[in-house]
């Protein structure tokens, strides 16, 4: 992910998620315990590895090499 901008100053999303974490007091491990279903070995298996996967909420996961890359509308 290319860094947002606001103005000449880029935020990386790693920068940003601490942010979320650290100031705004979200859970990240809870969402990713939300993310991720409850059997992820399950959910590797069907998709191969590499693919797309129901997610909460009427998403989808999209998998690349085992981890989850993002999340688009279904």
């Amino acid at each position: 992910m290319n860094a947002l901008r606001k103005g000449k100053v880029g935020v990386t999303a790693h920068a940003l998620l601490r942010f979320l974490q650290r100031v705004d007091g979200v859970d990240i491990e809870d969402a990713v315990r939300r993310l991720v279903p409850d059997d992820p070995e399950h959910m590797i298996g069907v998709v191969g590895g590499n693919g797309t996967f129901p997610g909460p909420k009427g998403f989808r996961l999209v998998i690349k090499d085992g981890n989850v890359i993002t999340i688009v509308p279904s």
